[in-house]
């Protein structure tokens, strides 16, 4: 590995405290910015996710096997986001292009605050890209689910309450029901949708999410008729933002998804918002988030650094 990354290493569950202690210092409220997420998005040795103390500085990057050429990117800027950790970007540029042939240096996802602070920087030598528009809701709103706004939304959830269904905390006696589920929402899901971009990264935050402290990570289930038909995993970002991190249901029973998602966002009710993530341009998605009335949304790009 190049001598700038020389001494990352890759990261860790113990990691996670660390890092939502840090985001939290930074007020950060991207869904990014979820710890277990950066933890699971690791999947070596196709992609493995590093982590690097440099210069006063948290650094988070993935290291990409690929067939023609391996490539690194930062997955966030670093944080602090400063002069000195500007430079440390821009040699870390020059650097890829040179050991590893990359034309350019990516940065995976990038706030608005970050941006206009890149941007000013690397000028001409940066470009964004809209990477998706991230659906934010009150989760105590929500869980009330009240007036005229919430009319179908409550229909689903009493469509589904009449199935009897328990909700609870996942165990890791679960997980191979829950594992069952996801080849059976993929399978019928990816008829539908040409990509599943959380596949991954699902499967394996289920072989793991027991070992996570609870402050870092909570898991519910839903069981109809004693068999697990829907799983939830969410957490904070900050100290008033949670993130929905995970939410997969059966969709041959209607009114599910909305009543996990109600459920889940009562166990949320002590924050002030739920960052949701956006909807893939998937249109049905779209309308199920939709249901549950954002309050706002948060946009999110990609940056690309050529220098």
């Amino acid at each position: 590995m190049m001598s700038l990354i020389s001494d990352a290493r890759p990261i860790n569950i113990s990691d996670c405290t660390y890092l939502r202690k840090a985001f939290h210092g930074f007020n950060k409220d991207s869904w990014v910015y979820f710890s277990p997420f950066l933890f699971a998005y690791s999947l070596p040795p196709r992609r493995s996710v590093y982590i690097l103390k440099e210069s006063g500085s948290t650094i988070i990057f993935q290291y990409l096997r690929r067939q023609k050429m391996d490539r690194i990117d930062l997955l966030i800027p670093p944080l602090p986001l400063n002069n000195r950790s500007f430079k440390w970007i821009s040699r870390l540029t020059r650097e890829v292009k040179l050991e590893e042939a990359q034309k350019e240096l990516r940065i995976l996802w990038v706030d608005d605050s970050d941006k206009k602070l890149l941007g000013k920087y690397f000028k001409d030598h940066i470009y964004f890209e809209v990477r998706d528009e991230e659906y934010i809701y009150s989760p105590s709103d929500v869980w009330q689910a009240s007036g005229g706004k919430f009319r179908d939304f409550r229909k689903k959830i009493h469509r589904a309450s009449n199935m009897l269904p328990v909700f609870r905390k996942m165990t890791p006696e679960d997980v191979g029901d829950a594992n069952s589920l996801l080849k059976d929402w993929r399978r019928k899901q990816g008829r539908r949708n040409g990509f599943l971009l959380d596949w991954g990264y699902t499967r394996s935050i289920l072989s793991t999410f027991f070992k996570f402290k609870e402050e870092d990570l909570s898991a519910w289930c839903v069981e109809i008729e004693g068999k697990l038909k829907a799983f939830a995993m969410a957490g904070p970002i900050s100290s008033d933002m949670a993130c929905f991190f995970i939410a997969k249901s059966d969709p041959s029973f209607s009114g599910l998804s909305e009543y996990q998602r109600w459920r889940v966002c009562g166990e949320l009710s002590e924050y002030g918002f739920v960052n949701d993530a956006g909807d893939l341009g998937i249109d049905g998605l779209k309308r199920h988030k939709s249901k549950l009335r954002p309050v706002r949304y948060n946009m999110v790009h990609s940056a690309t650094i050529t220098m």
